[in-house]
């Protein structure tokens, strides 16, 4: 399938006009889909890095030692979630070695020793890291966590506030998502933070992966030129999803060890979380003094799980269990498969071509493909202990910056437009789904939301109860939460 010249010329505008990975508009407002995709480059390392939209120099002195000062980095221990920071030697992989090279960039510029201290990855309640800020020893000077986990440290006042305590960090810099920065600033108070300094937040960005052949064979044309229109909606994805369904056995029955689906779900916390926010809306929004509401509920988001259990009570897709290795996916029996940025290196090796379409509008009114910043991104914290916050600032800050200027191309314009991506429309959508990313308040302040945190996995978990009965069971305690909390900060 071919893109007409009009709309590849105009694709090639717009790509060159930011490099910014997320809206710029006010964190209490619906983001009114003022598109401008990410510049695409060419296919190799020299130019993508060359480029000129990730030429953005930071503020930073150049003129400061810190003498061989050792410092000290908190990071989950898991390889797929300390690989943004970690990386003890050049090993020939280019994002591994990006990592490497930023990280001895900043140490060569400011004299310092980078260490990393690996932590337990599912220690959710953060009681290691908990108990060494309590104990007041300055152990760490910044740490890299779970999304989920900045609020329970914070509620508990055991981080700093990056307005009143990073003085060089330049969160109007471009390596700082503004709408995500923007979504987790409340009260005035900044207490953790996320963007380029993290190549996370790419990797966990919602998508559709789908299988060109068995859309091929099946008389189905790719969705691209849908996509591009903005007519890629959640009826017409669910269309084609229907249309995929097969008795392959012929045994009367679909099941997921014989047959063929439409869609196969990667697990009951993925498609059934994401999909609430295909017209825009959010958990949680902040208003213009940062203070949290509840905007979970309207006419917009009860139509949305009336539609997806209309699609999966029609038995064309199936929903997988918790760390599933083999899927109808990946066997090559579904047409469609909800993932991440991150599946498509994972899935590089399948014998079959896969494209990457971004996650549906909710209508082809809506204002662009919303994807939300996943709360497993590691956001960036500091604690109460670190004693010379200038320094943190300026590492933090240089880390971003030289995250921006190399890494993130290095991710997005090679690893994932030139290496993995099967074709050019696909590496197309990937500024579709970068553009999208939206950042919700309540994925991150769990203690606030509560059972609303994941509410479409509870849903498709009690399959009798409804969306308007999760919010009514939940809305009363969460709205007593964010009285605690603006009693908490004086509001």
């Amino acid at each position: 399938m071919k893109i007409t010249k009009i709309i590849a010329l105009f694709l090639l505008i717009s790509l060159v006009l930011t490099s910014a990975a997320c809206s710029k508009e006010p964190a209490d407002k619906t983001d009114t889909g003022d598109t401008t995709a990410e510049t695409k480059t060419n296919d190799t390392t020299d130019n993508a890095n060359e480029n000129s939209a990730f030429e953005v120099e930071d503020s930073l002195p150049d003129n400061i030692d810190y003498e061989g000062y050792e410092f000290k980095i908190f990071v989950r221990d898991r390889e797929l979630n300390n690989k943004d920071f970690y990386a003890e030697s050049e090993i020939g992989d280019q994002l591994n070695d990006a990592v490497y090279e930023r990280n001895k960039k900043v140490e060569d510029r400011f004299n310092v020793n980078l260490k990393f201290e690996l932590y337990g990855y599912d220690d959710w309640s953060m009681s290691t890291l908990s108990k060494i800020i309590k104990s007041g020893d300055d152990a760490f000077d910044m740490a890299a966590i779970h999304g989920a986990t900045v609020f329970t440290l914070s509620n508990n006042d055991l981080l700093l506030d990056w307005h009143e305590s990073m003085p060089n960090v330049d969160l109007s810099a471009p390596w700082w998502p503004d709408d995500i920065i923007g979504n987790i600033s409340s009260f005035g108070k900044l207490y953790g933070a996320t963007g380029d300094i993290s190549y996370t937040y790419l990797d966990y960005a919602a998508c559709i992966l789908f299988n060109k052949e068995l859309l091929k064979n099946s008389g189905i044309e790719y969705p691209y030129d849908d996509v591009i229109n903005g007519k890629w909606t959640f009826d017409k994805f669910s269309t084609l999803v229907k249309q995929g369904k097969q008795d392959l056995n012929g045994d009367g029955a679909i099941t997921r060890e014989s047959d063929r689906y439409g869609l196969d779900i990667w697990n009951e916390w993925s498609l059934p979380n994401d999909i609430f926010y295909c017209g825009g809306d959010k958990i949680i929004s902040l208003d213009n003094y940062g203070i949290p509401e509840l905007t979970i509920y309207n006419t917009r988001t009860v139509d949305i799980y009336d539609k997806l259990f209309d699609m999966l009570g029609s038995g064309a897709a199936q929903i997988n269990e918790l760390d599933t290795l083999d899927n109808p996916f990946k066997l090559g029996r579904s047409l469609f498969y909800n993932g991440s940025l991150g599946d498509i290196i994972e899935y590089r090796s399948l014998e079959f071509d896969i494209g990457i379409l971004p996650m549906p509008k909710y209508e082809e009114s809506t204002a662009k493909y919303f994807v939300p910043v996943n709360q497993n991104t590691s956001m960036i914290v500091v604690p109460i202990t670190a004693e010379n916050t200038e320094r943190t600032s300026i590492i933090v800050e240089a880390l971003a910056a030289d995250g921006y200027r190399t890494v993130i191309p290095e991710y997005y314009e090679i690893s994932l437009k030139t290496k993995q991506a099967r074709d050019d429309e696909s590496a197309i959508v990937l500024d579709y789904i970068r553009d999208g990313i939206i950042c919700d308040y309540g994925q991150f302040d769990s203690n606030t939301v509560g059972n609303l945190l994941n509410f479409g996995a509870q849903l498709v978990q009690s399959q009798n109860t409804t969306f308007t009965q999760i919010y009514e069971q939940n809305k009363v305690a969460v709205e007593k939460n964010i009285e605690k909390l603006k009693n908490k900060y004086g509001y």
